[in-house]
């Protein structure tokens, strides 16, 4: 059996600048007229600060999943055949009387990172593809299965996303990931 997953996936790196990094990025944002956030996902940035990439910043934490919206596709297969098929949204107990799937839900404030005394920042990618490819044992039924979906709040707004799938208490490796970069920010903390 293997779950594909299909749509939107919102990623999160939580990082922290010294005041010298910081004050680098000012001078090259005063002279190029362009938003300190914006250079953060800079190549020529980065490299002036000494790092190949943005995973090389010192990260508080990070994170991300799947959004929960209706054009995300969820998908079950089996035996090479596609059993079911739908929008992420259907995975949603809230209206049932009866539960039909088994969901953890997980509560995350990215502002409870802010420190006053620190210079952090959030760095946000929104990316379209495959963003999951999940491979469990033949006989499992997907009402075996638990998602496990995190309330990201950040800024007074909610995001939803599935974060993690589990089968029989064990978390499910992510086997392919392939998506295109639709946008990327970043946001001051604190």
């Amino acid at each position: 059996m293997v779950i594909n997953l299909f749509g939107d996936g919102m990623y999160y790196n939580i990082i922290e600048l010294s005041v010298k990094e910081l004050d680098k990025i000012k001078t090259i944002s005063d002279l190029s007229e362009t938003p300190i956030e914006q250079l953060l996902f800079d190549l020529s940035v980065l490299e002036s600060l000494g790092y190949d990439s943005i995973a090389q910043f010192p990260s508080v934490t990070s994170g991300g999943g799947i959004r929960f919206e209706k054009e995300t596709k969820f998908e079950w297969k089996g035996n090479r055949k596609t059993l079911r098929k739908f929008p992420i949204t259907e995975l949603s107990n809230d209206d049932l009387l009866f539960p039909a799937y088994l969901i953890n839900e997980i509560n995350l404030d990215l502002d409870q990172y802010q420190d006053p005394s620190k210079i952090r920042f959030v760095l946000i990618e929104i990316i379209r593809g495959n963003l999951g490819k999940y491979s469990l044992e033949d006989t499992t039924q997907l009402e075996d299965v638990t998602f496990e979906f995190t309330n990201l709040q950040h800024q007074h707004a909610t995001e939803r996303l599935l974060t993690n799938i589990r089968y029989q208490g064990k978390k499910l490796k992510n086997k392919a990931k392939d998506g295109v970069i639709l946008k990327q920010y970043a946001v001051r903390v604190g």
